[in-house]
């Protein structure tokens, strides 16, 4: 613009420069040329797009004060500069205020002013510019911005914003995830620092692949480390982006800690459905041969009696021979151990002896125990409870194993107790005892909650507390922990009172007592079970043999009559239960007189058939002695309703 070309108030428009004014007008800015008399300001000239922001007529705006379109709590801001500006003082050349319009619509303008001299006046030219636009979009920015930043911060996952291995940016639930207490403390560190040595290369190479692809990768479990030590498994989608003018990565965190637990213990099931099914198998194989050695014993104690031996051999073979019988009934132990393992998930409750049970899970844990501690149990007669025999005998092989882990290795003084006795008419209560280190006070509480453990990462999946409770409470009893730091921890176990009625009921009639001599049939597939079983009963009894289940059959629906039927229950082809059940069809006047012997790895079918049948069944290995009040009770039932 030339200044020295402009003329009175009544200056052409056209001298001021059309181009530039055409070029002010499509940018929306408003144009006006000031005039400063020492005391009043007036408008000498303004373009259309002013009158518009301003929101007067052109002669209202050039009749009055260029302050009349400011209200007044800015008219008081803008007095100081404009008094500097009046003095000849130097002023930021552009500012921001405000403009009242007639309607009452405050509207945001941005001013810029350049000042000159004129002939002998002092004249200013001011562009200005509506920002409400301007303002509308940056509060939408601001209000989507917000909105974008509280759901980033309230998410459930974890959102991490880093470069080149530095976190710059985390939300809260990352924070918890890795056990801080505020985002800050995350800013600057290395997500190396987070994971673990293996998984660092892993996301490293498939940061690389998502940088080069421009694509998210599936996502991925990664081990981390929480602040206090611990294990968070956390599954991590990582893509680029543009963060505060530089590339950057953003990884969405989803903690699934509890879904791998559940996982693993999934898996864990499934194993131990496996062994289950091989424990049973084994512990069929091995009741078999358990049996005819147990049987041999017997024989030979018998044969020993009627040896010609010196006093000091038949001693010597005595001792050995009740070493050989020690073993075998340890062998028995372990056998039925695994039998009961093998009913895992069967969780029909009965009346359940619990010595036996806590007899049974101090055996199976004592390999965690032997290196750690002594094992001490104080159990006495107890009342039957109301439970499962397995489901119970899990409960506690938990309870000493977690004893047992919670001992250091080589405590001299490691103690574990069992404590069971009758609390009230009505309850038994069983307490496992440790003088181990004890749990912290502040985790007491929470040792019974679904994957919480104080054990090592990779020890515990925090479980077994949790399902212990559920046995017990699934039973209608109770359990509690006590602790003490330095001192040891207590579990108590409470357990209902039975009815008295145990899952398969005891025979009605007492046996009678003395020598009978008794017809028996015993149907063994097991050649060497059937010849010790004739020499053992075949002294007091007449015993008739078949190791094959169809001779059995042509034999019994032949008519044969026997005082007692030894019947095994697993055999190839045809089961004692197929027998049972052509008896049934034909003969059932001497299916009371059947009694039925297994080793074990009991079918569905074979269990549900033990289950519907009242009669006897042995469980191999068993003493001629238990087989002998059977034999004598059956045939002097049978011998007295044939007397009738």
């Amino acid at each position: 613009m030339d200044a020295e070309r402009l003329g009175p108030p009544d200056i052409e428009p056209a001298l001021l420069g059309p181009a530039i004014l055409a070029a002010a007008g499509a940018a929306r800015l408003g144009v006006a040329i000031t005039e400063w008399n020492g005391e009043h300001l007036r408008h000498l000239w303004v373009n259309d797009v002013a009158v518009q922001i301003l929101g007067r007529s052109r002669d209202e705006l050039l009749r009055g004060s260029p302050l009349d379109v400011l209200p007044e709590d800015e008219r008081d801001r803008l007095a100081e500069p404009h008094a500097r500006r009046a003095r000849g003082e130097p002023v930021p050349p552009s500012f921001a205020t405000t403009i009242l319009r007639p309607d009452g619509r405050r509207v945001p303008i941005e001013v810029s002013i350049c000042e000159l001299e004129h002939a002998g006046k002092r004249l200013s030219v001011g562009f200005f510019v509506d920002l409400s636009d301007r303002e509308r979009s940056v509060a939408a920015l601001k209000a989507s911005e917000a909105r974008f930043r509280n759901l980033i911060e309230g998410a459930p996952d974890g959102v991490v914003i880093s470069r080149d291995g530095t976190i710059l940016y985390a939300n809260g639930a990352a924070a918890r995830m890795l056990g801080h207490d505020a985002p800050s403390t995350l800013v600057g560190d290395s997500l190396a620092r987070y994971l673990e040595p293996a998984d660092v290369q892993v996301m490293r190479a498939r940061i690389m692949e998502t940088i080069r692809t421009r694509r998210p990768l599936p996502p991925r479990e990664y081990r981390a480390r929480r602040r206090d030590g611990t294990t968070v498994v956390a599954e991590i989608t990582s893509l680029p982006i543009e963060f505060e003018g530089g590339p950057a990565i953003v990884a969405l965190v989803r903690d699934v800690t509890e879904r791998a637990a559940l996982h693993a213990q999934l898996a864990r099931a499934d194993r131990l459905a496996s062994l289950g099914t091989l424990s049973a198998g084994v512990a069929h194989e091995i009741n078999n041969p358990l049996a005819f050695v147990s049987l041999g014993i017997e024989a030979l104690i018998h044969a020993l009696a009627d040896a010609p031996l010196a006093p000091s051999k038949r001693s010597a073979v005595a001792n050995l021979i009740d070493d050989i019988r020690k073993g075998t009934d340890r062998v028995a132990a372990i056998v039925r151990d695994l039998r009961v393992f093998a009913h895992f998930g069967d969780d029909t409750p009965g009346s359940v002896d619990l010595p036996n049970v806590l007899a049974a899970a101090a055996r199976m844990a004592a390999h965690e125990i032997k290196p750690r501690a002594r094992l001490s149990r104080d159990v006495g007669p107890l009342p039957r409870v109301r439970g499962n025999a397995q489901l119970l005998e899990q409960v506690f092989v938990n309870l000493l194993v977690n004893a047992a882990q919670a001992m250091p290795e080589r405590k001299p003084d490691g103690e574990i107790a069992i404590h069971a006795a009758a609390d009230g008419a009505d309850h038994v209560a069983v307490e496992v005892r440790d003088n181990g280190p004890g749990i912290p006070p502040e985790i007491v509480s929470r040792v019974f909650d679904p994957f919480f453990t104080t054990k090592p990462p990779g020890v515990g999946t925090g479980l077994g507390l949790a399902v212990c409770h559920g046995i017990v409470a699934q039973f209608g009893g109770s359990i509690a922990l006590e602790s003490r730091l330095g001192e040891g921890t207590t579990v108590r176990v409470r357990l209902l009172v039975s009815d008295g009625v145990a899952t398969r009921p005891p025979d009605r009639s007492e046996p009678e007592r003395g020598e009978v001599r008794a017809r028996i049939f015993l149907i063994d597939d097991e050649p060497a079970i059937a010849r010790g079983l004739r020499m053992a009963l075949g002294r007091r009894h007449d015993v008739t043999v078949t190791c094959d289940p169809a001779e059995a059959l042509e034999v019994l629906l032949g008519g044969a009559t026997f005082d007692v039927i030894l019947c095994d229950l697993t055999m190839p082809g045809i089961t004692g239960a197929d027998i049972h059940e052509r008896l049934a069809a034909s003969r059932p006047e001497v299916l009371d007189r059947m009694v039925f012997m297994t080793g074990g790895a009991f079918t569905p079918r074979l269990r549900a058939f033990l289950e519907a049948v009242p009669n006897r069944t042995l469980e191999k290995p068993f003493s001629v002695a238990s087989l002998e009040e059977i034999v004598r009770e059956l045939a002097a039932r049978g011998m007295a309703t044939r007397g009738k």
